[in-house]
């Protein structure tokens, strides 16, 4: 039963040193509604002294910039809490991510270049044309250690190689001279936020991409803008403001294929250059086009490539 406004306990409105809220004389009675003894406490008092605590999986802390009760909130969106939480304890540590490494191999990694907030105004040494080398599974990979070889004789140019898995089959990777990147790799460098991701960074490593070879299955793929592997990925995050060279290979039954015609016009509108193939006697028997060009016409093209570029660098 409500009591009546004359039997209700007074309110006693006190001014302590740290001006706190009135509270009820009786603690039996609480706005108005009368409580058992055994529930007869001071809720003011026990609610001043409850510490404030993080719910959640990262542990019931108390938060030491802030002992007044201003606590921040934070919720588990997407995994956001913690870097949330991070902010609010120290705003300083999360600035800008500092460069991670590549995974060491047995050969030299390329290195990213660090950004820069500011020029550098220390005389550097001039940076050489990085050209990326694309592998796919056509058995014309058996050439890559001689087309490395013969990029590495030109000057100014450093090299690496992106293979796809069933390239592999066709080559050692002791005859490639250069560092090696496969599917493997792009996995276990990435392991939380803020680590390398590997065909973004290839991508700006880069100057120049080139696939040879380019076999059918990995032209379909790009020619409909599949990225399922490393090359692919690199591919379809390539820079379009710089050159990319596509060298076919395949049987001659698959380059007469109506739909080969098609996807490689696809690739040339999207602004690649073809280095066409070319009429032999292939491994498997067959006479006519579909071999890979030749790797001095490679070469050649890819010195014209970096002739233009030194000549606009130096224009």
């Amino acid at each position: 039963m409500r009591p009546s406004p004359a039997e209700s306990p007074p309110i006693q409105r006190t001014r302590g040193p740290n001006h706190e809220k009135p509270t009820v004389a009786s603690a039996r009675w609480r706005n108005g509604l009368q409580l058992p003894e055994s529930r007869a406490v001071d809720y003011d008092s026990q609610k001043a002294s409850r510490p404030r605590c993080f719910p959640g999986p990262v542990g019931r802390q108390r938060n030491p910039r802030n002992q007044s009760g201003g606590w921040p909130r934070s919720r588990d969106i997407w995994g956001c809490r913690e870097l949330r939480l991070a902010r609010t304890l120290n705003p300083d540590s999360l600035m800008e991510p500092e460069p991670t490494r590549l995974p060491e191999s047995g050969a030299p990694r390329p290195p990213v270049e660090p950004r820069t907030s500011c020029p550098v105004t220390e005389p550097s040494e001039e940076r050489k044309f990085r050209v990326l080398v694309g592998v796919t599974g056509s058995v014309a990979a058996l050439k890559l250690p001689l087309l490395v070889s013969r990029l590495l004789d030109v000057p100014g140019l450093e090299v690496a190689v992106v293979t796809t898995e069933r390239a592999k089959h066709f080559y050692s990777p002791q005859d490639v001279a250069v560092t090696l990147y496969s599917d493997a790799d792009e996995w276990e460098m990435w392991k939380q936020r803020c680590d390398p991701v590997l065909h973004i960074d290839l991508r700006r490593w880069a100057d120049l991409m080139l696939v040879a070879p380019l076999d059918a299955n990995t032209l379909g793929k790009v020619a409909s803008g599949i990225c399922d592997n490393l090359l692919t990925c690199v591919i379809r995050a390539w820079d379009r403001s710089k050159p990319l060279l596509f060298c076919p290979a395949m049987n001659t039954a698959m380059w007469e294929h109506p739909i080969t015609a098609q996807q490689v016009d696809q690739l040339k509108a999207f602004g690649y250059i073809e280095i066409p193939c070319v009429a032999k006697k292939l491994v498997c028997g067959d006479q006519g086009l579909g071999a890979m060009a030749e790797v001095e016409t490679i070469v050649d093209k890819v010195r014209e490539i970096l002739s233009q570029h030194d000549g606009v660098q130096h224009g």
